[in-house]
């Protein structure tokens, strides 16, 4: 089973991306599952880094959290690391 991340800060966003990934995942009959939907790109990497395998990721490209200005591209780069 591959498992699907999915990060966006706008709640909105991340769940209309959720709700239509997962539709498309049952369409499809993929074997696939989505493991993580947050606004948080500290709890993705969190959770990433427990499961250490490979997966397929959404990451918005401009993250705001607090007062950091984090991007998909920094958190892309975390990943692979």
């Amino acid at each position: 089973m591959v498992p699907v991340y999915i990060c966006d800060d706008e709640e909105k966003i991340r769940e209309a991306l959720c709700l239509e990934i997962a539709r498309q995942i049952t369409i499809g009959d993929y074997d696939m599952e989505i493991a993580l939907c947050t606004g948080s790109p500290f709890e993705l990497l969190e959770a990433v880094q427990k499961e250490a395998k490979r997966g397929i990721y959404f990451l918005d490209v401009d993250l705001k959290q607090g007062d950091e200005e984090l991007d998909g591209f920094w958190l892309g780069r975390e990943i692979r690391a």
